[in-house]
């Protein structure tokens, strides 16, 4: 379906949207946006498709492990798994908690929630991008381009990165509790060490050690949580504005940025490498025999 034809259909159909979400309610609308070539450009897929096989399809009503039945599920690409919630028009935020509960049931990051008029896109539960059909239509080289940023692996990262101009316009926004939101949390931590013990061996940190491939495995994770543990400390310290750790955190944050919009990624490991050895050097202190003897004893 055309751009202009889809306009065609919001105008037309609108007043029915506020009270039917299923069937040729919202949900027949969101299709079509779904499927026009000059939005989403979307294919609806097959469910005896294997998920990882899925690119640049969505499936209507895909059913979650947990018995919940998400309205959309957009696969953009192996990588980035989308669901999406549709309300009723004019009732978006009867959405936010169900959106919220699809992403942990995927074990996904992104989301997207929408009543046909507004799009909000997310990252974990932070809306970072709202879009209305008005600007969509009348600024869709805008739209399409954030679609295209989107759906990009490093865009998960990048956004932490950009000043967040939409959260202000979502005040009603109900950000889950730390209690309710504790397993995206530590799922979401667990993925970035394992991704972070991976990277560590793709760029080659240990070629010029002459360690097998189990050693150099076990020196990755060695590594790792070095590096978290190591970060956390840093971060606590940069928060407390102790020295001058607060304005070289503020130029180490520019420097990742521009590294990871250039994809630049040995890079960022070498900061990382160098928050760690200042730390090493500044903060840790080895015991004396004296404090070790009293250490053991006490």
């Amino acid at each position: 379906m055309k751009l202009k034809d889809i306009k065609n259909k919001w105008n037309k159909e609108k007043s029915y949207y506020k009270a039917q979400e299923l069937g040729s309610g919202v949900h027949n609308f969101i299709r079509a946006c779904l499927e026009s070539d000059e939005l989403f450009s979307l294919k609806e897929g097959s469910l005896s498709n294997k998920p990882e096989l899925r690119k640049k399809e969505y499936i209507h009503e895909n059913k979650t492990e947990q018995g919940r039945r998400a309205d959309f599920v957009i696969y953009a690409n192996q990588d980035i798994v989308i669901p999406l919630e549709a309300e009723c028009y004019g009732n978006i935020k009867a959405g936010i908690k169900q959106l919220f509960e699809y992403q942990k049931d995927l074990e996904k990051q992104y989301g997207i929630l929408t009543d046909g008029f507004s799009w909000r896109f997310y990252n974990n539960n932070i809306p970072i991008r709202e879009f209305n059909l008005d600007q969509i239509f009348g600024e869709t080289d805008i739209f399409l381009e954030f679609w295209k940023e989107y759906i990009k692996p490093e865009f998960y990262y990048l956004s932490f990165f950009e000043p967040q101009d939409q959260l202000p316009l979502l005040k009603e926004e109900q950000i889950l509790p730390v209690e309710q939101d504790r397993q995206i949390f530590f799922d979401d931590i667990t993925k970035l060490i394992k991704s972070f013990k991976n990277k560590l061996q793709v760029e080659g940190y240990f070629n010029d050690l002459l360690l097998d491939k189990k050693e150099r495995g076990k020196k990755a994770v060695e590594i790792t949580y070095a590096y978290i543990i190591q970060f956390i400390l840093y971060k606590t310290l940069v928060d407390n504005e102790f020295g001058r750790f607060s304005e070289e955190f503020k130029d180490r944050v520019k420097k990742i940025h521009e590294c990871l919009k250039n994809n630049r990624y040995k890079d960022i490991l070498g900061i990382i490498d160098g928050i760690s050895s200042q730390i090493s050097e500044n903060i840790y202190h080895p015991f004396t025999k004296e404090q070790e003897f009293i250490r053991q004893n006490s």
